[in-house]
């Protein structure tokens, strides 16, 4: 069976669609195509189209792929490219926790607007501390030589190795502090 004739029949679509979805899917090989046909599945919900699914599927795919890749070695070659990397798939998420110059059990994301904040110190109006720029170039530098901690969490560890779990820190002032 071809490609083609494979996708027809794997999301009940006509021959346009397949050589639609085949042309967005083209750079998964066709060894891993039934393995992300599998992952594809968790992203079908009701009324969205076959389309939207497979694009929201292939997104997470390709993160995942970078994800694991960066568990063995370094995956990007220039600052400029992770950072483009986790503001496109980290943008209102977790990035990592324990990032130089903050402490292990301190956890970083991205809000909506790709400015980074200490989920561990909590402002007065409710808000996550935002980091300032120079913090911010500290953490990317620190993920840029240690690239598998981006999107790496190890919550067990974190309360394995604090006798007394972190509690978050209420600051009524806009200072970022490596707490």
């Amino acid at each position: 069976m071809n490609r083609i004739s494979f996708l027809q029949q794997a999301m009940e679509i006509n021959e346009v669609q397949a050589h639609l979805i085949n042309e967005l899917i083209r750079d998964i090989p066709n060894n891993k195509l039934k393995d992300f046909m599998v992952f594809r599945m968790k992203f079908i919900e009701q009324y969205k189209s076959k389309e939207l699914i497979t694009k929201e599927a292939l997104f997470e795919y390709r993160k995942m792929q970078v994800l694991n890749s960066l568990k063995s070695a370094n995956y990007f070659t220039n600052i400029q490219d992770m950072i483009n990397f986790i503001e496109l798939n980290f943008k209102g998420k977790d990035l990592t926790q324990g990032a130089y110059p903050y402490k292990d059990y301190v956890v970083l994301a991205l809000d909506d607007k790709c400015n980074m904040l200490n989920k561990s110190v909590i402002l007065d109006n409710g808000s996550f501390l935002k980091l300032n720029s120079e913090d911010k170039a500290l953490v990317y530098n620190y993920l840029y030589e240690h690239q598998y901690k981006i999107g790496n969490f190890d919550y067990v560890k974190m309360i394995t190795n604090n006798k007394q779990l972190p509690k978050i820190t209420k600051k009524s002032q806009k200072t970022s502090e490596n707490t």
